[in-house]
């Protein structure tokens, strides 16, 4: 006897998450809400910021780390897949 089993994995596209952190022209560290499973797209103002070690972030796990603390009034939101 042979038994299959199926595993349904579901990923949800987590759109213009707002990070959590205080835009407060010296806070450079942000944390997204939830744990990303694919890259991240995060946006600055709208525009796509570039990330890497000498670049606008990094990210390691939930946390977003800005080379340039964001100015007071930025708007930062993230986009991601989750499970």
């Amino acid at each position: 006897m042979v038994v299959h089993s199926t595993q349904i994995i579901t990923f949800v596209w987590i759109a213009n998450d707002i990070l959590i952190g205080d835009v407060d022209g010296i806070n450079k560290d942000f944390q997204l809400n939830y744990s990303p499973i694919s890259e991240v797209i995060i946006r600055l103002n709208g525009l796509v910021a570039v990330p890497g070690d000498d670049k606008d972030y990094t990210i390691h796990g939930t946390l977003v780390s800005f080379s340039k603390a964001p100015k007071i009034g930025n708007e930062i939101v993230a986009s991601y897949f989750r499970q």
